[in-house]
């Protein structure tokens, strides 16, 4: 399955997810502001994404440092998901932001 679909659904299941919640507003924030991260420092990308040594703490950790702050619950929820299934490769995509599902 091409990827950039892959990308875009889960963009889509996370505002189906957040839609009508407390955290509406800071997750589709924090995930802009990732998509923005994740397309402009490769090698945060890459640590993110493909560091197989990684748990799922550590990856919040670093998405969480990336924001100077914690990220929203359901926006953390829906990390560790994603990383449960071992997608963490699509889940910030930059066909995501360029589809306009995050910004």
């Amino acid at each position: 399955m091409n990827s950039g679909i892959i990308a875009n659904r889960y963009a889509k299941a996370l505002l189906k997810y957040v839609r009508g919640t407390e955290d509406e507003d800071i997750a589709y924030s924090q995930a802009s502001v990732l998509v923005a991260l994740f397309q402009d420092v490769p090698k945060f990308r890459d640590a993110v994404e493909r560091n197989p040594e990684l748990s799922v703490q550590q990856r919040v950790s670093l998405l969480e440092a990336a924001l100077h702050g914690q990220l929203c619950d359901s926006l953390k929820r829906f990390v560790q998901l994603v990383d449960s299934h071992s997608r963490m490769e699509f889940f910030f995509s930059p066909s995501s932001l360029t589809d306009g599902l995050y910004l």
